[in-house]
């Protein structure tokens, strides 16, 4: 989401949010108190999209994910803000009890790149005072996804910081990007935004393609293990087969008066 804070800074904080933290002693609200209100198809792009960023950033312990929360730039101003659907920032430590990510306490750290996804109700903005905000604020990369086909004249559209300004990203003939802050390639794959890893070339698999992946795994592990049982089961058959003629064979040779153990 896109829509920045209407409440001005104050003392009174609304139902149900927590107590202003120490400092300046403003509360900078973690949300905007209104329903999320996209589209199936919206909330499965960011889903999906937050998952893979993880994915992506999983062994990256300074590196901060997130998705649909708050980022204030302005100490002081409670207007100062955005939600973007999904923000990477390097430097900052992921918090998972993170409720708004406020600039200031990181040194004034900004996301390096932020990515929105449009509808009805934000494609404008996104690509109006979203998009100035962001420029305003030195966000390197800035993305705008459509997952609907509905809204932007490609499904995919990227802005770069260049000398302060926002310069358009090209496209690849297959619609996808590169992104240097997330040193990964974006492709719009039907409704998702499929990343790959420059670092190794691989896309980096859905939740559901990773859930198949590990099953598939499972499956051929424990069918290994049925053909293994199979085989012991067979050996033990034969030694058993084995044994049994042994024991005919010493009880024939009792029956003709020579002791079978005599020669051990």
């Amino acid at each position: 989401m896109t829509t920045a804070a209407h409440r001005k800074t104050g003392t009174r904080k609304p139902r149900g949010q927590p107590a202003p933290p120490s400092g300046d002693g403003i509360f900078y609200p973690y949300s905007d108190g209104e329903p999320m209100g996209e589209s199936q198809p919206h909330i499965e792009a960011i889903r999906a999209l937050l998952d893979a960023l993880d994915d992506l950033f999983w062994d990256e312990e300074n590196v901060s994910v997130h998705g649909n929360m708050h980022w204030y730039w302005q100490e002081g101003d409670v207007t100062k803000t955005r939600a973007p659907d999904a923000m990477v920032i390097p430097g900052v430590p992921m918090d998972h009890d993170r409720t708004s990510f406020k600039s200031w306490e990181y040194g004034g750290a900004v996301p390096a790149a932020i990515i929105e996804t449009a509808s009805y109700k934000t494609y404008r903005a996104n690509l109006g005072e979203v998009k100035d905000d962001y420029e305003a604020n030195g966000v390197p990369e800035y993305f705008v996804f459509d997952p609907t086909r509905a809204y932007l004249d490609a499904p995919l559209l990227g802005f770069r910081l260049t000398r302060r300004r926002y310069r358009a990203v090209r496209a690849d003939a297959d619609g996808a990007m590169v992104s240097r802050e997330l040193n990964a390639r974006l492709r719009p794959d039907g409704r998702f935004l499929r990343l790959i890893d420059l670092g190794t070339g691989e896309p980096v698999p859905t939740r559901p393609e990773r859930i198949a992946f590990y099953q598939a795994r499972l499956a051929e592990r424990e069918a290994q293990i049925t053909e293994r049982d199979a085989r012991l089961a067979e050996q033990e058959a034969r030694l058993a087969e084995q044994a049994a003629e042994l024991k005919r064979a010493h009880a024939l040779l009792r029956k003709l008066g020579i002791d079978p153990d005599a020669h051990r």
